[in-house]
């Protein structure tokens, strides 16, 4: 039918100029866009919808109407209108596209009903090497990239944000909230995983979604300066020395191992452009650098294998580690502000690799990681 026809056509004219505003960052005229292309096809779903002879038709008009319904953030029109296409008989490729846009409805709603809504900034992990196939990695792997990366982001936002270092406990209330990480499906030509952040809708009025956006940036910063050894610089940047260490062991823990994983990719797509980091550096080829004092070749270090059985940050100035070597031996090592909870912490009870330098009289940790199985 002519009228159909017309419809459909205004409501995809509408709804390409609002994709191309939306990866512009153009949320609100984005928004007003979808809303016009919904109304268009939503009037030329309305005509159709009663005739279920009318197939495919009928439901992929209904599907269409209740796709832009779901950008404008109209949960239950998109839901009434999924449910009158099932109604009917539509071919099976199309009903479980339905059933799946239905899936993504309940989610989006899920997160509408807890206040949020995701960042437009879509960041990329990727994972390559021996042991990483088309869709799959090893668990170990994967989980221990993904939580350094988030600390990562909530480290750097509790810096940007000017929150004083803590050295245990969780992030400030607020923090968390802001920075829910949600991850999608994975890219099947490698290992790849997508990530968004969480923006409470509250933080949506002072365009918070920029604040993010920042933040994804020094992350990607950070890594790029560690990958080149460029500490100077990055110093600059992490003004505080507790942060600094921080980002530093994290990024060890971020970094392929040179073995299982050759290399960890970063890239993040913004307003129609990808910008990506290339993370090759190992954990080992990472050195804990400290930006207020250099040291020479002279100090005296170590090298202790051993199981870690205490990590105590009871003592601000003083906190410690406790090692039992291969040996029997008893090592009580101090540990730099910056490294005690997201570092060290994640390690007790397990077998590790220290390296300390002596300091002060006493041993001071530089480096630290899980010993590799034979």
């Amino acid at each position: 039918m002519p009228e159909i026809k017309d419809l459909h056509l205004k409501a995809m004219e509408f709804a390409e100029k609002a994709l191309e505003l939306k990866r512009l960052g153009k949320r609100e005229e984005a928004r007003k866009l979808f809303e016009m292309a919904f109304e268009n096809e939503k009037k030329a779903a309305e005509i159709v919808k009663a005739d279920v002879t009318k197939e495919p038709t009928r439901s992929v008009l209904l599907r269409s109407a209740a796709t832009l319904a779901l950008d404008c953030e109209q949960y239950r029109e998109a839901e009434r209108l999924i449910s009158i296409a099932l109604s009917g008989n539509p071919p099976n490729e199309i009903a479980n596209e339905l059933r799946d846009l239905h899936e993504q409805v309940n989610f989006e709603r899920h997160l509408d009903l807890q206040g949020m809504q995701l960042a437009p900034d879509q960041l990329q992990l990727s994972l390559a090497g021996p042991a990483v196939g088309l869709g799959i990695a090893k668990n170990d792997d994967v989980l221990e990239k993904l939580s350094a990366l988030n600390k990562m982001i909530i480290r750097g936002a509790e810096f940007r944000s000017r929150v004083p270092y803590r050295e245990s406990g969780q992030p400030l209330s607020q923090i968390r909230k802001e920075y829910s990480m949600y991850i999608s499906a994975t890219n099947a030509h490698s290992f790849a995983l997508s990530l968004r952040l969480g923006i409470h809708k509250e933080e949506i009025a002072r365009d918070f979604a920029t604040y993010i956006t920042t933040v994804i940036n020094d992350v990607m910063e950070y890594v790029d300066l560690i990958n080149n050894d460029n500490y100077a610089e990055l110093s600059n940047k992490i003004t505080d020395e507790a942060y600094f260490n921080n980002i530093v062991g994290l990024a060890k823990k971020l970094a392929p191992n040179g073995k299982d994983i050759k290399q960890v990719g970063l890239s993040v797509l913004r307003a129609g452009k990808r910008k990506s980091v290339s993370f090759t550096k190992t954990s080992r080829e990472i050195k804990q650098e400290f930006k207020k004092e250099k040291i020479s070749e002279e100090v005296k270090r170590i090298t202790i294998r051993g199981k870690l059985n205490l990590a105590d940050a009871t003592k601000k100035e003083t906190n410690t580690i406790g090692l039992i070597d291969d040996k029997k031996k008893e090592w009580e090592i101090y540990v730099p502000i910056g490294m005690m909870n997201d570092i060290v912490k994640p390690l007790w009870d397990e077998k590790v690799v220290v390296e300390a330098l002596w300091k002060d009289k006493g041993w001071q940790l530089e480096d630290i990681g899980r010993e590799e199985e034979e």
